[in-house]
């Protein structure tokens, strides 16, 4: 029972193919202790398939933990770059009162004339 609690967590925790690495490489350590507790002679071939299991077991972790690191670094990356990036300048809103004494936004641009045209811009009366 213990044991079908563990699969089901660790499939719903990470994924399938974590509990494959975890079931191989359980079945991997438990061969080695079999033959060592029970001094079986293994010929170079089984030797070299174990070694062969073991290596795809290293070369997956490895692989797994270097896409992380650029997943992270790449991550952190673009955190930095949005960060760092100031606001364009034909997005600044400004706030003006309405007729009916209510705050407005209103979307200014670079270069835009107020209401009023050249004459309010520098502060005098309207035309």
């Amino acid at each position: 029972a213990m044991g079908q609690f563990f699969i089901f967590w660790l499939v719903r925790s990470f994924s399938a193919l974590t509990l494959v690495t975890v079931t191989t490489t359980r079945k991997f350590f438990t061969v080695l202790a079999s033959i060592f507790w029970f001094q079986h002679k293994i010929a170079l071939g089984q030797w070299m398939s174990i070694a062969l299991v073991f290596t795809g077991l290293g070369w997956e972790e490895t692989n797994k933990y270097i896409q992380k690191q650029r997943a992270r670094a790449k991550a952190r990356q673009d955190q930095a770059a949005a960060a760092e990036t100031p606001a364009s300048v034909g997005e600044a809103v400004s706030t003006q009162v309405g007729a009916n004494g209510q705050e407005e936004g209103k979307e200014a641009e670079e270069g835009a004339v107020p209401e009023g045209g050249e004459a309010a811009a520098q502060g005098g009366e309207p035309a």
